[in-house]
């Protein structure tokens, strides 16, 4: 993650944007005055990934289930199966 004033990008607009696009690395954007929190420019790859992660685990449940299945995958308690073998199951 790197910092950069207004100028400093609004100057190399291009440069940042195909940056944060081939690295996946995030740049924040301060913004001068008080009630100015700044931005932070993502790729839309990574920003697609955040909103996925937040909808996973917006639900209780659902991210009650994650965190049974990292569990499960860390304590070597999974089975692997291939592609075939589920849409047989199905």
């Amino acid at each position: 993650m790197q910092a950069i004033t207004v100028s400093k990008f609004r100057s190399n607009m291009k440069h940042y944007l195909d940056h944060v696009e081939e690295s996946n690395d995030t740049v924040v954007i301060p913004r001068s005055g008080n009630d100015r929190e700044g931005v932070v420019l993502m790729s839309l790859a990574d920003y697609n990934s955040l909103m996925e992660t937040l909808h996973l685990k917006s639900s209780p449940m659902n991210h009650q289930r994650l965190l049974e299945g990292v569990r499960q995958v860390e304590a070597g308690i999974t089975t692997v199966k291939s592609l075939t073998d589920l849409d047989r199951a199905i």
